[in-house]
């Protein structure tokens, strides 16, 4: 399958910058696509952003598959996904 992967905030300078296609088997979960990101993207991504140890995401990272917010790392992945990766980070006014 094929998916589309987009970084946003501090992650998208990491994750190629861009929209990226990914390809996927076609029973791949979110879980698969994280050990891709790491196949391809760890080396550039910072200590604050990804655990080595681990092999995961570390801070307050969300993920959307197509515009919903999934917190499973077992969401199945469909062809044609797009997938989109967020550092979350709070803000606002006093």
């Amino acid at each position: 399958m094929k998916i589309t992967l987009t970084g946003t905030g501090p992650l998208r300078q990491y994750l190629g910058g861009g929209p990226e296609e990914v390809r996927l088997p076609d029973d791949s979960v979110l879980t698969d696509l994280c050990q891709w990101i790491e196949e391809h993207h760890a080396s550039e991504l910072p200590d604050y952003l990804w655990d080595f140890r681990s092999h995961k995401f570390r801070g307050p990272i969300v993920f959307a598959v197509d515009g919903q917010h999934v917190m499973d790392p077992n969401t199945p992945l469909t062809d044609g996904a797009e997938v989109t990766v967020t550092y979350a980070v709070a803000g606002g006014c006093a």
